[in-house]
């Protein structure tokens, strides 16, 4: 069953931030100790990687945030900006959500969020 992804406006999506920090470091602690594991032939904690994985990916998925790149810690936010289909956009080496793009322009497209930007409210 495919994952339902909400509307986030710009505090629901900073107030995930912190949890989805937690979660990345998690997934980098279990892909280091696996790389470890497989270089010193334990071809076992394949499967615990796997299986840790998943429930990272699943945990964040359930919050309704789309995982762009992993390794990279990207995440959208799906969101109506300016009346468009949009995404905030959130990279774990960034304090906060700051940027956006619409939804055909990808990661490339990104633009500050600023005080003129128009983002849907949940409210």
């Amino acid at each position: 069953m495919e994952p339902e992804y909400p509307f986030f406006d710009l505090k629901a999506a900073k107030s995930l931030v912190p949890e989805l920090r937690k979660l990345h470091r998690e997934y980098t602690e279990v892909k280091r100790r696996v790389e470890e594991a497989l270089l010193s032939g334990d071809k076992e904690a394949l499967s615990e990687y796997t299986r840790k994985v998943n429930e990272i990916v699943t945990r964040i998925t359930r919050m309704g945030v789309m995982i762009r790149d992993l390794d990279m810690g990207l995440f959208d936010f799906p969101a109506v900006i300016d009346g468009r289909s949009a995404y905030l956009c959130w990279k774990v080496d960034e304090p906060d959500v700051m940027y956006y793009h619409y939804a055909e322009d990808g990661f490339a497209g990104r633009k500050r969020i600023t005080e003129r930007t128009e983002i849907l409210p949940l409210t």
